[in-house]
């Protein structure tokens, strides 16, 4: 049985965890890494008339998170953003939906808005389960959007 989590504490913590916007610079470098890690031949494929590689589809999944140091990390390397229960719980990504407007460009500077949709609480054979639901926009600078995800994260308290 699937519970709308209705503590209000919870979803303030969340929330302030989850709203966030921040802003990346769509680099040839970062392109390229992305590329060769899904696919070593894509940039050959892909190179525009300029010489440059649009970014493949899903370039956008770099930037989900703000860019944090190693320290500030949890021990399984959750971001900060999904993992409002704290040091000691588990957080795992079990669903991801992805709107492609159109493929990114080196040079381009990208929005990121990140906010909390929902929290559900779920209980399982083995305890609880709490799913957290978070969209991310990203943005061109013309305010343009270029891309959408919603993005369920599993949380076990």
């Amino acid at each position: 049985m699937v519970t709308r989590r209705d503590d209000r504490s919870f979803k303030s913590k969340a929330s302030s965890l989850t709203d966030s916007t921040r802003r990346y610079l769509v680099t040839s470098r970062d392109i390229l890494r992305f590329s060769h890690s899904i696919d070593a031949d894509w940039v050959e494929r892909e190179m525009l008339s300029n010489g440059e590689a649009a970014a493949p589809p899903l370039f956008c999944q770099t930037m989900a998170f703000a860019e944090s140091s190693l320290q500030s990390l949890s021990r399984d390397g959750t971001p900060s953003e999904v993992n409002v229960f704290g040091e000691d719980k588990k957080v795992v990504g079990v669903a991801s939906e992805y709107h492609i407007v159109r493929r990114l460009n080196h040079g381009e500077i990208i929005r990121v808005k990140t906010s909390l949709v929902d929290v559900l609480a779920k209980k399982g054979r083995s305890g609880d389960l709490i799913f957290v639901m978070v969209d991310s926009e990203f943005e061109d600078e013309a305010h343009l959007c270029v891309a959408r995800e919603r993005a369920t994260y599993l949380h076990r308290p």
